[in-house]
């Protein structure tokens, strides 16, 4: 008895809610319900009737099995099991009354050879043949002789019945009775029944691994099974017999273990469906399309398939789910190419920071230190900022990062000229012994040194160990050129931003990280680098217990006047470039502290960078009215960079006018 018709009863229990299941599992259950049901009540002229209707109409169910199939599966000792403790025996003993009644019974011999089959692997036993002992293998043979003996007691009349040789074969295999023997069974098999699949089944099994086969043998079986019958079917029996191989053996390693054909697959299940167009056929051939990596064929199914997925059919349903994600995976990211084939203006933010930082990386390339430290006196003395509140001072320093300097042609973005680098911040150092800037710029040289050594990629002389060794050492000369300095420059909030980043990169521990952060925001509680530093070191193990963290240190210390408005900027920075609806409140941030100090800085800056911002936190926090606001200030104006990505905007403004609409009209 199969492994399918011992899950049909459970199977319809479990899924007779899904509109899917309709059709394909009811009507296999129906012909082994009234199967088993006769058998069960010694009706065996019933069975006969019903056996040689089947046999003679080549009835298929809506997939293309063959209903004889399912009557024959429904006769095993699967029958017995809820009502005798030797459910085999209980069968041997009905088949026998059976084969009494009607001694020429074909259905009755291949019942009864199949009860004597299941005795002998009962003896057997499932383990590794150097498990079984002696005896064991004495039973086997003896049960697997007596179930040969009643096929070939009819044997002369029995021919025109595929089940009969597809019992023989599987005898014959397991009998060891030879290759020749099987083969000539094989090939009157395939003679007078080429397309049942039950005989196509027991040849596949006879040519596997464990049979002392292999793959290539499973593909010279397929080959010569589809090549009787290729000019009805197409290639239905290669789809069919390689998905065979892949349920029964190979699974998602189909494609890389067996000599299989997708695009002949592929074609056979087109052929399968242009006569059995079930939705249990497409369940199997999105499954394959899937596991082939083939999304336009999984896309254009699953679309076929409108949502009505089989999860007996699939290895399991976290497969089946994430094969089901394919096709709105392919959509997105149709429409992300769609979207940046068009160029996308960049914002007057990005463009007031990257003037700043680009000039500053011309000044030092070109040597021209003076105006370096007088641009650097003019941003830190002045406190200036870009329309949306972004320190000038900081799109300074970004300037002067290495890869900064990476613009000039024929420059690797993978490997920085730090010789060059170093010289030339020397240079400075030597030139303006008293710049706070040169010292933070060389500190920050130190760092991006240490970080290059850690992690970068590219080929190196050093082993792992001396690399590790190097990048710590640049590390301790940072710290030690800030500690140096510290006198001259702590009033640079960048020092401390620095500082953070050294700390963090030295691996120091979480009290000695916090007690510098809290020095670090007692200077300045407003530099955007602060925070992205205290970031970077996540205090937190858990995501989102980080914003809390970080919004914590940043207002310690703080008039009660300026807490709103730093709690407002250490989210406004700390959440910017995602979203995820509803983060905010999981987070536990307390919104109306984070809005007042939202209010504030909008305010103060009433940029449409800063309302992108404000409008994605109001969104995350589900605050309609804030959100309505933003968005109304915004005008449509997005600018992805506030965002996740360029999808994030539509869905902040759809949610907004879902439930404005929602509100009671006045």
């Amino acid at each position: 008895m199969s492994s399918i018709t011992r899950l049909l009863a459970a199977a319809i229990l479990c899924l007779a809610s899904g509109a899917a299941i309709a059709g394909e599992w009811e009507e296999r259950l129906a012909i082994s319900e009234a199967a088993r049901a006769s058998f069960l009540a010694g009706r065996f002229a019933e069975l006969e009737r019903t056996r040689a209707a089947y046999l003679n109409s080549n009835e298929r169910t809506g997939s293309g099995v063959p209903k004889l199939t399912v009557f024959y599966d429904a006769l095993g000792s699967y029958s017995y099991q809820k009502t005798r403790k030797d459910p085999i025996a209980a069968l041997k003993a009905q088949a026998m009354r059976w084969a009494r009644a009607f001694p020429k019974s074909t259905a009755a011999a291949i019942v009864l050879a199949g009860a004597e089959n299941e005795a002998a692997w009962k003896i057997r036993g499932p383990g590794f043949a150097n498990t079984v002992t002696p005896a064991q293998w004495r039973g086997f043979a003896t049960r697997l002789a007596a179930a040969a003996g009643h096929l070939m007691r009819v044997a002369k009349t029995s021919r025109d019945d595929p089940r009969w040789y597809a019992s023989r074969l599987t005898l014959s295999l397991e009998c060891g009775e030879g290759w020749t023997g099987f083969a000539e069974v094989a090939r009157e098999a395939l003679e007078r029944h080429p397309t049942h699949i039950e005989i196509h089944h027991a040849i596949l099994r006879a040519h596997l691994p464990q049979w002392n086969g292999s793959y290539d043998a499973v593909d010279r079986a397929i080959e010569a099974i589809v090549a009787r019958t290729a000019a009805s079917s197409g290639q239905e029996f290669y789809a069919r017999a390689y998905w065979w191989l892949g349920d029964k053996q190979l699974r998602r390693s189909l494609f890389k273990q067996s000599k299989v054909s997708w695009p002949r697959m592929k074609q056979g299940f087109i052929d399968t469906l242009s006569r059995y167009a079930t939705d249990w056929n497409l369940n199997i051939y999105a499954k394959y399309a899937c596991y082939a990596e083939d999304r336009a064929t999984l896309a254009e199914t699953m679309k076929r398939l409108d949502g009505r997925l089989i999860e007996t059919i699939w290895d399991s349903k976290d497969s089946m789910e994430a094969c089901a994600r394919v096709p709105a995976q392919m959509q997105r990211e149709a429409e992300d190419i769609a979207h940046f084939n068009v160029r996308q203006p960049v914002p007057d933010e990005i463009i007031a920071r990257k003037a700043i930082s680009a000039a500053t990386s011309e000044d030092f390339i070109a040597g021209r230190f003076d105006r370096l430290d007088a641009a650097y006196r003019e941003f830190l003395t002045t406190k200036a900022t870009t329309a949306s509140g972004f320190w000038k001072l900081q799109s300074f320093y970004d300037g002067l990062q290495p890869l900064a300097m990476l613009y000039e042609p024929g420059a690797r973005v993978d490997q920085p000229d730090f010789g060059r680098l170093r010289a030339q911040t020397e240079a400075w150092r030597a030139a303006a012994p008293a710049s706070v800037s040169a010292i933070v710029a060389r500190a920050r040289l130190y760092l991006t040194e240490a970080l290059q050594m850690r992690y970068a990629r590219t080929p190196t002389a050093l082993s792992p160990e001396d690399r590790a060794k190097a990048g710590f050492d640049e590390l301790a000369a940072a710290k030690k050129l800030l500690d140096d300095h510290r006198d001259v420059a702590s009033a640079d909030p960048a020092y401390w931003a620095t500082a953070l980043l050294v700390s963090n990169a030295q691996r120091s521990d979480a009290a000695a990280f916090e007690a510098l952060a809290r020095e670090a925001f007692s200077v300045e509680p407003t530099y955007s680098e602060l925070f992205a530093a205290i970031r970077q070191r996540a205090l937190s193990p858990e995501p989102m217990a980080t914003l809390r963290d970080i919004s914590r240190v940043g207002m310690q210390g703080l008039p009660e006047r300026r807490v709103a408005e730093v709690y407002g900027l250490s989210v406004l920075l700390l959440a910017e470039g995602f979203y995820v609806p509803g983060l905010i409140n999981d987070a536990k941030i307390d919104w109306p502290l984070a809005e007042r100090g939202l209010e504030t800085i909008v305010d103060r800056y009433p940029s449409i960078w800063n309302f992108n911002g404000y409008a994605n936190l109001a969104c995350q926090a589900r605050d309609r009215r804030a959100a309505t606001e933003a968005l109304a200030r915004i005008n449509g104006r997005f600018i992805e960079g506030q965002w996740s990505d360029w999808r994030a905007p539509k869905a902040c403004a759809d949610w907004v006018a879902s439930t404005n609409a929602e509100q009671p009209k006045p």
